[in-house]
């Protein structure tokens, strides 16, 4: 059954409650009635859309993957590469303003895997859609080369740790410019310097 644009903003208004208490409470102490109680509904409304607070969590996981993908094809079209700086800025930038729109949900995520399988298996999914997508664009532009993945890896780690560093006490006053520069230069040099990296050496 298609929800009715009032179901949709009770829904909405719940998931913008759970989002504001994960930052406030963290995922572990936030409660279904507090979620409820900040979003101005019954107790009873939350389990019209929810199973559970793990539910919710989980729907948050979907948007904040499903607005990464959708972000970045419209920063990056189909066709970019990543043999110019301009292209790595791309999708440093597409990252950061994802994770900037989404930072409650990828904290919640992170903290709800510490004590759940089922959540650990859901970071490691958003993780292997990044590292995926770098390990693709490495391959197309430098070719058959060693260690593709671990680079990739490194990567996405970095930027996944950058990030959540840089956005616990909220968005830069700059809005981050500064933040994707020095994430893009330390790509850029790292995969364009082929004496430097991985890339040179014919060890796995």
């Amino acid at each position: 059954m298609a929800q009715t644009p009032k179901s949709q903003r009770t829904e909405t208004d719940l998931k913008e409650a759970a989002k504001k208490l994960i930052l406030q409470l963290g995922y572990a102490q936030m409660k279904i009635t507090d979620i409820t109680t900040e979003a101005g509904k019954s107790a009873g409304s939350f389990y019209r859309y929810f199973t559970d607070k793990d539910d919710l969590m989980r729907s948050l996981a979907e948007d904040f993957l499903q607005a990464h993908q959708q972000r970045s094809h419209a920063a990056l079209g189909a066709t970019h590469r990543l043999d110019t700086r301009a292209d790595i800025r791309a999708h440093v930038q597409a990252y950061w303003d994802n994770c900037s729109a989404h930072f409650p949900a990828m904290i919640g995520i992170f903290q709800a895997a510490q004590a759940n399988d089922q959540f650990a298996d859901t970071w490691a999914r958003l993780r292997e859609h990044h590292v995926a997508m770098w390990s693709e664009h490495l391959q197309q532009n430098r070719g058959p080369c060693p260690r593709i993945r671990l680079t990739a890896q490194a990567i996405v780690c970095m930027l996944e740790s950058f990030c959540y560093s840089q956005l616990q006490a909220g968005v830069p006053a700059d809005g981050g410019t500064a933040a994707v520069e020095t994430l893009t230069d330390l790509v850029f040099s790292g995969i364009t310097q082929p004496s430097q990296l991985p890339f040179s050496g014919t060890r796995a």
